[in-house]
């Protein structure tokens, strides 16, 4: 009982201390901040503390009162490796088959995150800034269109800044549904949709969209309520002009004033506006101001090799905006590191399971070959003090480990594949049943058991000087001087 009171509160010290790690990463959890260890927690942890020791210690408890204490002293330290050890064998191999499917599982979704992060997302999101500027949306639409062309004008004026533009949305930001349109000169009896936003003539160069075909925003010398030319992505031309050039064409949406078209000017390359797991989306982009749309998200791209601050670019723009606030400043790479967020969340806490289970097979493993040698240690003694060498005894110890080692691994290949079938909807650009995970994980497991089990394999052919050949009895006189030798250098203990 001290023993697991021991492990529950060491348990639970540990576990705190995660809880602060999770805190601190999982900012994307909702209400991360709030997560904390709960005292009704702690008391169910106790108590499942002592249950499971209850549980696993009666069986040995039942199984010692029933022997006979004569016939345990005569038998004194010979081996016992039958049956008596036999559960402890099937605990550990369990133990290993848990650690197998625990660990193939966070192999996958380890290496399934590693292609997410391959994923390009269609556009270079490195030393790019976004924020935001407090706005109302009470104001006349042309001082709406001015303030966007005066704040980008100074924003391009910053030493350091590359490129300056602004956007409705973010790319992988809030999930806006699909507005509708209509492809002027066709009939009108299907409805059709697409993401559209307003974008600046600075967005696609400030976010290294490369410009497929036709022509690309400009810069118009004074500003317009409405924008009249649109361009469209890859996606778009795929789904609502397979085989044909959009470019040339118009398109109109609900929003605009009677006689108001957009004309396609060009087709641009795909982004993953809704995360790098979905595929791109068409998109249509109006070039042009947001007169109807005042909060719109600034971006800036600035010069790696001259660091352009938040102080700076905060500076400068209350120069022009004094009484804006400017907010919600954040790399652009966050915004996009948060879409796979959920998956990180995933892919840590399996990978911290699965370390825990690995260490549990491995205690046990050590455990049960401690026993092992412990209650072999005058057989192994009589053996070597006879002329066993020490490796014969090593190798019978290591056999052992192997024996329980091995079939661990089998059993816990097989659930492996098992939840291989549940994880297919969970993985990403790779199989289920990887065949680099399913390799790796039991040469993994195989070297930790190795390891673990050094530490009693090398005690049993220790070198010990505190025992003589006599405290054998009368075998070891009969020994020959070589023989007693090796004995006095390297009898068990």
């Amino acid at each position: 009982m001290l023993l697991a009171a021991a492990g529950a509160a060491l348990g639970l010290l540990v576990a705190n201390w995660s809880v602060a790690a999770l805190r601190t990463a999982a900012t994307q959890l909702p209400r991360a901040a709030d997560l904390h260890v709960d005292l009704r927690l702690v008391a169910f942890t106790f108590a499942v503390g002592v249950a499971t020791t209850l549980l696993f210690a009666l069986a040995p408890a039942v199984q010692a009162t029933r022997r006979d204490p004569a016939d345990a002293l005569a038998r004194g330290g010979r081996g016992q490796m039958g049956g008596r050890h036999l559960p402890q064998r099937v605990l550990v191999a369990a133990q290993v088959a848990l650690a197998i499917v625990l660990l193939v599982g966070a192999g996958l979704l380890i290496r399934s995150f590693m292609r997410m992060q391959e994923v390009s997302p269609g556009l270079d999101a490195d030393h790019v800034l976004t924020f935001r500027m407090s706005a109302q949306w009470s104001e006349r639409i042309d001082a709406v269109v001015q303030r966007q062309a005066r704040t980008i004008n100074r924003l391009e004026a910053i030493a350091g800044v590359q490129a300056a533009a602004f956007s409705q949305m973010l790319p992988m930001g809030a999930d806006f549904p699909p507005g509708e349109f209509q492809i002027v000169g066709r009939d009108g009896g299907e409805k059709t949709f697409s993401t559209s936003r307003s974008v600046s003539a600075g967005y696609f160069r400030t976010l290294h969209i490369p410009i497929v075909k036709g022509d690309t925003c400009s810069a118009e010398p004074s500003p317009q309520l409405f924008a009249t030319k649109v361009l469209v992505t890859r996606a778009f031309t795929d789904r609502f002009f397979p085989g044909e050039d959009p470019i040339g064409h118009a398109i109109r949406t609900p929003g605009l004033p009677p006689g108001i078209t957009g004309d396609i000017i060009g087709i641009v390359g795909d982004v993953r506006e809704r995360g790098l797991l979905k595929a791109p989306d068409p998109v249509i982009y109006w070039c042009g101001f947001s007169p109807y749309w005042p909060d719109t998200f600034f971006l800036v791209r600035t010069d790696p090799a001259r660091a352009v601050s938040i102080g700076v670019i905060r500076a400068a723009l209350r120069e022009t905006e004094p009484n804006r606030a400017v907010y919600a400043i954040r790399p652009l790479t966050e915004s996009i590191a948060r879409s796979l967020s959920q998956q990180r969340i995933n892919t840590v806490l399996l990978v911290l399971f699965a370390a825990m289970a690995l260490l549990l097979a491995a205690m046990g493993l050590y455990g049960v070959l401690s026993q092992l040698v412990s209650s072999r240690r005058r057989e192994i003694g009589v053996r070597m003090a006879l002329g066993a060498r020490p490796t014969q005894i090593v190798t019978s110890i290591v056999a052992q480990a192997a024996t329980v080692t091995g079939l661990g691994i089998i059993v816990g290949i097989v659930g492996a594949l098992a939840l291989a079938r549940v994880m297919t909807t969970l993985v990403f650009g790779i199989p289920a049943r990887d065949p680099l995970t399913f390799a790796i994980v039991p040469i993994l497991l195989a070297l930790v058991a190795a390891i673990t089990a050094l530490v009693p394999t090398s005690a049993s052919a220790g070198c010990s000087k505190r025992r003589t050949p006599s405290s054998i009895g009368a075998g070891s006189r009969r020994i020959g001087p070589t023989r007693s030798f090796w004995f006095a250098q390297y009898s068990f203990s």
